[in-house]
């Protein structure tokens, strides 16, 4: 909540920032190094609080995290691919063993990552003996085995606030599922002008 660009962005937007604590300052999920909660069910129980306490569009939420963070939204995606308007993690995969499929339909997830990320690098690593870190590219082929990703025009890839990205993107008609990964060439880092994109994109979607 301290984070002042991503305030900066919600005060942008007029939209509710909501901060969800993972214990002991991580996420428990399966092959998550630590097992502390059920971190699905804590999701569900902010979820329906916020919702019986203020006036929120559940239609309109998105959902977003950073490394670790990051890697509980792909979980989530992948055994609910519309609890979110769209998922939008930085930084973060799935770990080993990863799922075998994921629930249909094809999600909006739009994935930021640098090239340079040597914390969560895109190729995965061994975080541990016998814990390791997905490739993102795998985690991909999992999440819309049918839905490889294509590389977009450089002139469509652009910038995400002053940081140069390309890009590459799946986009299923029929589900309404979106896939799409940027890259950029700095390292383990957070840039809140991507929520702002993800926001940006879902509206585009829901109003088609």
């Amino acid at each position: 909540m301290n984070d002042q660009a991503l305030a900066a962005v919600a005060a942008r937007l007029g939209v509710a920032l909501v901060a969800l604590n993972g214990e002991q300052k991580t996420w428990s999920f399966p092959s998550s190094p630590h097992r502390y909660r059920d971190d699905f069910k804590y999701v569900h129980t902010v979820l329906e609080d916020i919702g019986e306490r203020f006036p929120i569009d559940r239609s309109r939420i998105i959902g977003a995290g950073f490394s670790q963070g990051a890697s509980m939204l792909w979980y989530l995606a992948c055994r609910q691919p519309r609890l979110f308007a769209a998922f939008a993690p930085v930084s973060g995969a799935f770990w080993r063993p990863a799922p075998r499929t994921c629930t249909a339909p094809l999600p909006v997830l739009l994935h930021l990552h640098g090239v340079a990320d040597a914390t969560v690098p895109l190729k995965g690593r061994e975080d541990a003996p016998g814990v390791r870190q997905d490739s993102v590219r795998d985690s991909f082929g999992i999440l819309g085995p049918s839905a490889p990703l294509q590389k977009l025009p450089r002139v469509r890839s652009g910038f995400i606030g002053e940081t140069p990205l390309t890009c590459e993107r799946s986009a299923r008609r029929r589900d309404g599922g979106l896939l799409e990964l940027c890259l950029h060439a700095g390292g383990h880092q957070f840039i809140a002008a991507w929520i702002e994109h993800a926001w940006h994109l879902s509206a585009e979607r829901r109003s088609r």
